[in-house]
């Protein structure tokens, strides 16, 4: 398998991660080189089970009107559906063969196969959860044979810088887009941007509370983990400021113990491009807890109205739904110093009154 036909077609689907008009060259370039006659990209919402993202490389070769009235998207009748797999196992026609004699309702699909060229193949789940499947797959007709060994190699080799490319553009979508534009104080994720030398660019609120609370370190402008899993993490961040030659590393899950618990960074090599000098973002650490949901919500209220950490944690409490007896018995105060407190809350939140912080507030967090 060679080397650099991968690193070529990481290279493609990396560029598609921050341009979606990146997507068809790269699954067009991905189908060639499995000499396959379409490549498919699908994002698909879990709940509707409809597709809200889809690149096909000639749509023009599929009527999808017949697709969907043929049932398409039932289980029964599609063979690609029935033999959907874990994430990341290579499904190809040896599967297909197995199913088609087990479905009931396909016989008018097999028909849109054969006029659309997609009869054979290989596909591969990229991301599955509860909301989303991301989906790949290169597609072939009868004319052009089924896949071969080398083939579905190249594809599996090929699928992990996908799945990274589709994690990072759908994390742009979500939050990321408002991170790289430079609004990091909007974003909720506890989320870093290192440069080329690794130094720390950016970070947002909550990321701020991690490093105002020890749980991880800036040292000599660079990002460490002082808990269990420090050697993971830093290695993780130097694999890929500096990837070995040719291929573009995959996006490492490293967990990162404390007596304050359980954090898992997800560290991410960003595109770049043909020249770099070190000043462009070029890794993404996101860090996932338990904790952090809330850290979140106090780091974006002190942004939004310039609060004490205390104050913070009051109109967290209140936009919980608690009373002010409440708020002084959990935090070990006086309810007059609750009522201090709250007199300068409405100060610096613009608002006269308790319903009215309480809403203003939930609004804040509600938009993390």
């Amino acid at each position: 398998m060679a080397t650099d036909e991968i690193a070529r077609l990481a290279h493609l689907f990396a560029q598609a991660a921050v341009n979606a008009d990146g997507w068809l060259p790269a699954l067009s370039a991905l189908s060639a080189a499995t000499a396959s006659a379409h490549g498919e990209l699908l994002f698909l919402d879990r709940r509707t089970q409809a597709p809200f993202g889809w690149w096909f490389t000639d749509v023009e070769a599929i009527n999808l009107d017949r697709f969907r009235e043929a049932g398409g998207y039932d289980p029964r009748a599609n063979m690609r559906i029935a033999t959907t797999g874990r994430p990341m196992q290579i499904v190809h026609e040896r599967h297909y063969d197995l199913v088609q004699p087990l479905l009931t309702e396909g016989e008018a699909l097999r028909d849109v196969w054969l006029e659309s060229r997609v009869e054979s193949g290989c596909q591969v789940v990229l991301l599955d959860d509860p909301d989303l499947l991301v989906g790949l797959a290169v597609l072939r007709g009868g004319r052009d044979g089924r896949t071969c060994e080398a083939d579905r190699a190249l594809f599996a080799a090929v699928a992990p810088f996908v799945r990274d490319a589709a994690t990072i553009s759908i994390g742009m979508e979500r939050q990321g887009a408002q991170l790289m534009a430079g609004a990091f104080e909007s974003v909720a994720a506890a989320a870093f941007l290192l440069d080329g030398m690794g130094r720390l660019m950016a970070r947002t609120s909550a990321a701020e509370a991690l490093l105002r609370d020890g749980r991880l370190l800036v040292i000599d402008g660079r990002l460490v983990a002082p808990a269990g899993g420090a050697m993971a993490f830093a290695r993780a961040i130097a694999q890929r400021l500096r990837p070995e030659p040719g291929l573009p590393p995959p996006l490492a899950t490293v967990a990162l113990e404390s007596m304050a618990g359980l954090l898992v960074a997800d560290v991410s090599a960003l595109p770049r491009g043909v020249w770099s000098y070190g000043a462009t973002p070029s890794v993404l650490v996101v860090v996932r807890g338990g904790a952090l949901r809330r850290d979140g919500a106090a780091a974006r209220l002190r942004a939004a109205w310039d609060l004490s950490p205390a104050e913070a944690e009051v109109a967290l409490a209140l936009a919980d739904g608690r009373s002010r007896a409440e708020i002084a018995a959990a935090r070990g105060v006086s309810l007059e110093t609750v009522r201090s407190q709250l007199k300068t809350l409405f100060g610096k939140a613009g608002v006269t009154r308790e319903a009215e912080l309480a809403a203003r507030a939930a609004a804040l967090i509600g938009a993390a």
